[in-house]
């Protein structure tokens, strides 16, 4: 009979050595799953909504925000730089001109934690709203960007890190209620 030649210690040992594999194979695929780059962004604020240049019927937006950016694993990691698009009425995405904080590009985030960053986006010509010229000067810039944009901004906000791998996040900012 197969089981009757079996020992006892011998079912034991290959029980903890099943076991022991088991447990070292979860522990390996957290770890590895900890170490795996991931950065998020987080609108904090919108600092200003500004124009670049303005002409007779289109103008060109700038948008400031304040945002989180968080690494989540537990290695640190290297922001190279940023790409941006923001959301057009259509529903289509237009990209942006994209520039981290203070002129300094790249920047370093420690394991687990959170950096804060000024992300100023130049947006695609937008049409001003239609109304008469002087409604429009007493408007602010962000009162006059909703509209062109179907209500609210949204932006698509993409962190480049080493390796060319990219970190994309969606930002909404909710438009004023009047």
């Amino acid at each position: 009979m197969l089981f009757a030649d079996i020992e006892l210690s011998q079912v034991f040992s290959t029980l903890a050595s099943v076991g022991s594999l088991a447990v070292t194979a979860y522990f390996w695929l957290v770890r590895m799953r900890g170490e795996r780059p991931r950065l998020t962004t987080h609108l904090v604020g919108l600092v200003k909504v500004d124009s670049a240049r303005e002409f007779e019927s289109k103008w060109d937006p700038v948008v400031v925000l304040r945002v989180a950016v968080l690494n989540l694993s537990t290695r640190p990691n290297v922001v190279l730089g940023a790409r941006a698009s923001v959301k057009l009425a259509d529903g289509s995405w237009a990209p942006a001109d994209a520039r981290i904080g203070d002129g300094a590009q790249a920047f370093n985030i420690a394991p687990q934690v959170a950096e804060f960053r000024d992300i100023t986006l130049e947006l695609p010509a937008t049409t001003k709203p239609a109304m008469p010229a002087e409604s429009l000067e007493g408007m602010s810039w962000r009162e006059a960007l909703e509209p062109a944009l179907g209500g609210r901004i949204v932006l698509r906000v993409e962190l480049i890190a080493l390796d060319g791998k990219t970190f994309t996040d969606e930002i909404a900012i909710q438009a004023r209620t009047a």
